[in-house]
């Protein structure tokens, strides 16, 4: 009896740790060189929620809907897409220029509903924007919630900075394009790797690759292709980098006198190839839409390989909204 009554407290316990739910919220925000007006207005606009949308610009083909003219309470913004999966937004409370209450619906992959919350105020000269998501997590999930925390706050990040591009400029510049499953070569390289927060990359990417080159070029070595980045680790929850500022050569190739510039190869792999045309800022939307197509399609990473972007057009000499990044996720093939 005394098993059976252990067994019963068992099975008791995991019924509690999953229906007892547990409140969480998860909020970013941003500030906007615009009218707190002007912000309020475009965030009840369901009417315009594709054009800056983070989960459209990862899947730019995913079929949307809006009832009435997507500015009042009761309207829906509907979404059902391959990646994004299908859900509903409803407009619940509009307060005019500074709060706006929503809920979330979501019924495909999985089935839950959720309150959204936006504080429109003013800060200065600019709008501040906040975004917050509140859910609730079964008991026995909440392990889940920092890596949970850390990709809402992700998508959120994308999606307030493309916000903020279209109230201050009127256009986002950031395009994506599945390009397939491909054949990446074999790629000797010359590279310096680093380390930073997921902030600070933009400068220490840069300061590495032109360290990189001035080597390169006083050693005359001829590079047999564009400079690309190696991303050895992307920590979500940490914000933390690790990365290496490649640039391809021939094979054999080394600058023995330099110790901080690495040789190394990429190994021959099939690949999950996303490219996006825009401002570097915007890359995210193109590794979204690289992870989604790689989780949806079941594909196994190849581990033997590394996560990288090429840059195939030079920023020095390219306008921010032209540039060309591919994005690469080695697959098993």
């Amino acid at each position: 009896m005394t098993i059976i009554y252990i067994i019963l407290g068992l099975l008791c316990l995991l019924l509690l740790l999953w229906k007892v739910k547990i409140p969480y919220s998860i909020a970013r925000n941003i500030n906007i060189n615009a009218s707190q007006d002007d912000v309020f207005s475009k965030v009840t606009n369901l009417s315009t929620w594709d054009e800056w949308s983070p989960w459209i610009h990862a899947e730019t083909d995913c079929p949307t809907t809006v009832t009435g003219t997507g500015t009042q309470e009761g309207d829906v913004y509907s979404w059902d897409g391959k990646l994004v999966g299908s859900g509903e937004l409803e407009h619940i409370k509009l307060q005019s220029p500074t709060k706006l209450q929503q809920e979330i619906r979501f019924l495909k992959p999985w089935q839950d509903t959720a309150n959204i919350t936006w504080n429109i105020t003013e800060n200065g000269d600019e709008t501040k924007a906040e975004w917050r998501f509140n859910g609730k997590m079964p008991l026995g999930m909440f392990w889940m919630l920092p890596m949970m925390s850390a990709w809402i706050g992700y998508d959120y990040d994308r999606g307030l900075k493309m916000l903020k591009s279209k109230l201050e400029t009127g256009v986002i510049h950031s395009k994506t394009v599945d390009n397939n499953i491909v054949d990446s070569p074999e790629i000797h390289y010359l590279g310096i790797k680093n380390s930073c927060s997921v902030a600070e990359i933009g400068p220490s990417m840069s300061q590495d690759f032109n360290n990189l080159q001035d080597a390169i070029i006083e050693s005359g070595i001829t590079p047999t292709g564009r400079p690309f980045s190696l991303y050895h680790k992307w920590d979500m929850k940490t914000g933390a980098t690790v990365y290496t500022a490649c640039i391809p050569v021939p094979p054999g190739a080394t600058l023995q006198s330099n110790n901080n510039i690495i040789s190394g190869v990429q190994p021959a792999t099939k690949v999950l190839k996303v490219s996006h045309t825009g401002a570097y800022h915007f890359l995210a939307n193109a590794w979204s839409m690289a992870m989604m197509l790689q989780r949806n399609g079941k594909h196994k990473a190849n581990k033997a390989a590394t996560n990288y972007e090429v840059y195939v057009t030079d920023p020095q000499e390219t306008e921010p909204k032209d540039l060309v990044t591919e994005i690469y996720i080695p697959i098993k093939g």
